[in-house]
Order: structure tokens, then C-alpha cells, then sequence
């Protein structure tokens, strides 16, 4: 236990918070990644349940 302990590395007051800036960072990532993936979801569901893509929705992609 004791060469355990010696062996700990202590994280200075800087390098917590950068992680907690990095962590708060992959959380919104994420977060904005499920939000992508509903929508992707939504899209394929209404194609398997419609067989096309409806027309209204041609606009959102350009040509």
C-alpha cells in the first residue's frame, strides 16, 4: 500500500480543471451526437414506414 501511495501522481489545481473542461466539452458533444442520431432515426423510420422520401422535404437538401 505504502509503495502504491508513493507512486500516486497528484494532479495540480490547473490540470483538474482542465478535465473538467474537457469532460463538460465530450458531454455536450455527446449530447449533441444523440440528438443527430434521433433525428437519423426519425428520417429512417418515416422512410421504411412511407417507402419515399416526401416532397416538402426535398428543400432542406440543395441541389
Amino acid at each position: 500500500m505504502i509503495k502504491a501511495i508513493a507512486d500516486l501522481k497528484i494532479a495540480s489545481a490547473e490540470e483538474v480543471e482542465e478535465l473538467k473542461r474537457l469532460n463538460q466539452m465530450f458531454a455536450d458533444i455527446l449530447c449533441q451526437l444523440r440528438g443527430a442520431t434521433t433525428n437519423i432515426n426519425q428520417i429512417a423510420r418515416k422512410l421504411h414506414t412511407d417507402g419515399e422520401i416526401p416532397n416538402d422535404s426535398m428543400s432542406v437538401f440543395p441541389q
